[in-house]
């Protein structure tokens, strides 16, 4: 825990994969291109459906510094298997795909348009490993974990919802195992999604957490003693 901690979750050093991957993000900022997109989940601050992908990538998309964590996180842990619920513009992804080039990666995204362009994004940086299948996660999500039939690396950041958080990582637990690591997003993000994690704090096949404040991440060590960490960022 302390080596991922130095080594992931706390390391400032650049690296010149995030060079191009940046450089693309702060062009798609400025896009003034509008999409009408269907929301699936409760991840989303805005009620029209009418957005500007520069408002999206500025205001709902990872950040560099959690975007550079996720590419962090990957290196470090280096999974055969990513699955990511919540692909949006495929920037985080794409942190996640360069973090481990030779993990399969597969993000489940409700809209079709995001999709595409998360698609084209993907063209842009050169990443082949990484797929995104469109449509709603209750249908898709099984059939994702019914493919990868292994679980390494998971990253919940689609539904915002207590309910559908507690039952994509029951899904996901049958293809789980001692070493996957889960991470969800926006921990904080309401009192419902806080709820949520406090109650996956508590289940069973959890032995580890690490509360990142804006994140958590929970781990399945049977054989390491139940610890729960606070990491605070400056």
């Amino acid at each position: 825990m302390f080596e991922l901690q130095r080594e992931a979750l706390l390391n400032r050093q650049p690296h010149p994969d995030f060079e191009d991957l940046e450089r693309l993000m702060v062009q798609v900022k400025k896009s003034d291109q509008t999409l009408t997109v269907t929301d699936l989940g409760a991840g989303s601050r805005w009620a029209e459906r009418q957005r500007q992908v520069g408002e999206i990538a500025r205001k709902g998309g990872s950040t560099v510094q959690q975007g550079r964590r996720l590419y962090r996180m990957a290196h470090y842990l280096q999974p055969t298997t990513i699955l990511e619920l919540g692909t949006s513009l495929g920037f985080g992804t794409a942190y996640l795909a360069k973090g481990a080039p030779e993990a399969r990666v597969l993000s489940l995204e409700g809209d079709p348009q995001l999709a595409q362009l998360a698609k084209q994004h993907w063209n842009t940086l050169q990443i082949d490993h990484a797929e995104v299948r469109v449509g709603a996660f209750e249908s898709s999500l099984p059939e994702a974990l019914q493919d990868l039939q292994q679980l390494d690396f998971c990253f919940l950041d689609g539904n915002h919802r207590y309910q559908a958080t507690l039952d994509y990582f029951e899904a996901c637990l049958p293809y789980a195992h001692s070493g996957t690591v889960f991470l969800l997003d926006d921990i904080r993000w309401s009192e419902e999604m806080y709820r949520a994690w406090q109650t996956l704090l508590r289940h069973p096949r959890v032995t580890v957490s690490m509360d990142l404040f804006f994140q958590g991440l929970l781990f399945l060590r049977q054989k390491q003693s139940e610890q729960h960490f606070a990491v605070r960022f400056r």
